[in-house]
């Protein structure tokens, strides 16, 4: 008597229907019309999802951050049509997974307006993300050259008018990572038998029938016959779940005048490593502000800041795994077993101290960090005398400052003789060393143009004119001394051998004339103009500029079913 019935379908208006006393219910689903009216971000600008004729995916931040991971590009896995997404590495601090639109490459991303890269967009913080728009075909012309991938525009959350109220939130996540389908050796006793076994079959010979003496004797594995413990590696170096953790903190709040929105998050993800020094942090900070300075003139100051750091052992790679396969399990991890004593007898070991190669005790780390600052300005006024007309003018300038430090240390690895219980010790990573490497690029963006949104009776019309301006600067070097003493710093180091190398420094620039013309008759006839007249400096002068017009056009019909679908032309 208390159950509840659920009828829904897509495109529908979900009803629950109470059961009670009833023998007989009758549904009718009404059709859902609100998402036609949805507002979503198209190049340059905004557009209802009713007079949209090109292809146009757009996916909110409730969907988007529904799943937990700490590169938002692996968050659009499978959410998007014809958006996929390949992550290569599970490292910490990697950031290395593709992204395409269709199979046709890394697309253009524009975020609030501005392109930035795939790199930016991965380390940007979900929470501050309020829907992302992909252009898939003709609607990414207006992109130009950089737009023959598609295109991925972000937009960040703004402040919502609370009449003068403040809304704080703090969310916080904290998940595990699993390693799926790694390899495992065998145990000590198994591995003297396979070996014996790999022998005695003459694998490799030239004579098949040739039977040869087994490596191991019944002696030496009788020992793990009885029982003797194996040494497994893997379990020893490495992590079967690795932890991270995200939190954020906004602010959002305002009134009608001054609208704000405020974010600031922490991020961290473990490695995989026992030793605990492979793992990466993240920090992400977001401030949007929208002033009404005067009734016509209107302001937003956006400013982002995103600073990651990933540390690892010098050198350590995905190669540990396969040094850590080959292990042998009788091979002891320290000499003689003693904790004091690193093994590393070269008749036991099939190559190098795993415990050593994924410790930075041992040697050394590597510190990649990056910093990406940016502030944007953007100023809106209404023209007096012609309604619907507005100026719009914008401005920004983003810094990119990563650095890497590699410091090799140098270290010890011992063999035990029995005879006279004596550590021998042997010498790795010599000499000591560390490098340092820094980039200094920045990039500025100045957009000026003219809006007109006006409509007159069943005709309306969308249009706007744009110039844009774009420049790039970036220069870098590299400084690298070996060490005497034990510091990890350059100025510690010794003169000779020393190296400084400079990066080939670089500019570009680009100008654009950006034109869009879009008309619809009682939201029924549906035509959309776009041009970009595009110019860039990586091109010779005399073949800097190149023109790129799209044109679609659709028509809207209305069925019995109250639901609308599209033809496009």
């Amino acid at each position: 008597k208390n159950a509840i019935l659920v009828f829904s379908f897509i495109g529908y208006v979900t009803q629950e229907v109470p059961v009670a006393e009833k023998i007989v219910i009758n549904v009718v689903l009404t059709a859902e019309m609100t998402g036609l009216d949805e507002v979503v971000v198209v190049g340059y600008g905004t557009q209802k999802k009713a007079t949209l004729t090109g292809s146009v995916a757009t996916i909110k931040n409730e969907d988007l951050v529904i799943t937990k991971n700490e590169n938002v590009v692996n968050m659009l896995t499978g959410k998007m049509a014809g958006v996929r997404v390949v992550q290569k590495s599970s490292q910490p601090g990697a950031y290395d997974a593709t992204i395409d639109i269709r199979g046709m490459g890394t697309p253009l991303f524009v975020v609030d307006g501005i392109p930035r890269d795939q790199a930016y967009f991965a380390r940007m913080n979900p929470e501050e993300i309020d829907n992302i728009s992909v252009l898939k075909d003709g609607s990414a012309a207006i992109y130009g050259l950089r737009a023959a991938n598609g295109v991925i525009l972000i937009t960040t959350k703004s402040g919502t008018s609370q009449n003068g109220k403040v809304d704080i939130t703090y969310t916080a996540n904290y998940s595990t990572q699993q390693f799926l389908y790694v390899g495992q050796g065998v145990n000590a006793q198994d591995y003297m038998f396979l070996r014996n076994e790999q022998n005695y079959q003459g694998f490799g010979s030239t004579n098949y029938l040739t039977r040869n003496n087994p490596i191991f004797t019944q002696e030496q594995m009788q020992p793990y016959i009885d029982g003797k413990p194996s040494y497994n590696w893997m379990d020893a170096a490495f992590l079967k779940n690795t932890p991270q953790q995200q939190h954020n903190l906004s602010v959002n709040g305002g009134n009608d005048k001054l609208r704000y929105f405020f974010s600031l998050a922490y991020g961290k993800q473990d490695g995989s490593f026992k030793s605990g020094d492979l793992n990466a942090n993240s920090w992400n900070l977001r401030s949007n502000i929208d002033a009404q300075i005067t009734n016509r003139l209107k302001a937003r100051v956006l400013i982002g800041a995103i600073l990651t750091q990933a540390n690892s052992p010098n050198g350590s790679d995905w190669s540990m795994y396969k040094n850590a396969w080959l292990e042998r399990p009788d091979a002891p991890f320290y000499a003689n077993d003693n904790p004091l004593y690193l093994n590393g007898d070269p008749l036991k070991l099939a190559g190098p101290n795993i415990l050593a190669e994924t410790s930075s005790a041992y040697k050394g780390y590597t510190i990649d960090n990056q910093r990406r600052l940016n502030g944007t300005l953007v100023l809106t006024y209404d023209i007096p005398g012609v309604k619907g007309l507005a100026a719009k003018g914008s401005y920004d300038y983003a810094l990119s400052l990563p650095d890497n430090t590699q410091f090799k240390n140098t270290f010890y690895l011992y063999t035990y003789n029995p005879a006279d219980s004596t550590y021998k010790a042997s010498l790795k990573n010599s000499p000591s060393s560390v490098q340092r490497s820094s980039n200094f690029n920045y990039d500025t963006n100045m957009q000026l143009g003219l809006n007109y949104t006006n409509k007159f009776g069943n005709h309306s019309i969308n249009s706007f004119l744009i110039y844009e301006e774009a420049y790039s600067s970036w220069d870098s070097f590299t400084a690298y001394r070996e060490l005497m003493v034990a510091s990890e710093y350059l100025f510690a180091g010794e003169a000779l051998n020393q190296s400084a190398t400079g990066g080939t420094p670089g500019d570009r620039s680009s100008h654009s004339l950006i034109g869009s013309l879009g008309y619809d008759y009682s939201g029924k006839y549906l035509l959309d103009l776009k041009f970009r007249y595009d110019g860039s400096s990586r091109f010779p002068e005399g073949s800097r500029f190149g023109f790129f017009p799209s044109i679609s056009a659709g028509r809207s019909e209305e069925h019995t079913s109250e639901l609308q679908s599209r033809q496009y032309l």
